[in-house]
């Protein structure tokens, strides 16, 4: 993701919302470093130097603060909209 977004923050969420995508400016904006540790439901990935690669499991993604909640409400309503939007054309 840091090839693609810099320099700006991103994050991106999968669509189970089990795991969030960062890139470094994002986690260094959130104040998460390679230091932070899993736990309580938290799971950092790492690469084989034990650097943060960006992508975080389950209650690890709420390090990233309200953006991850902006980013699962968005997932929802655009789910919603588009099953209108479906079932609009089914209909008409």
């Amino acid at each position: 993701m840091d090839e693609n977004f810099n320099p700006r923050p991103a994050i991106m969420m999968e669509s189970t919302s089990h795991s969030v995508w960062a890139n470094t400016l994002a986690l260094q904006r959130a104040g998460i470093t390679d230091g932070v540790r899993d736990g309580n439901g938290r799971l950092y990935m790492r690469n084989r130097r034990g650097r943060l690669n960006g992508i975080l499991f389950e209650d690890a993604g709420e390090s990233l603060g309200g953006l991850v909640l902006v980013l699962a409400l968005l997932l929802k309503v655009s789910l919603v909209v588009g099953a209108v939007v479906f079932l609009w054309l089914l209909t008409s």
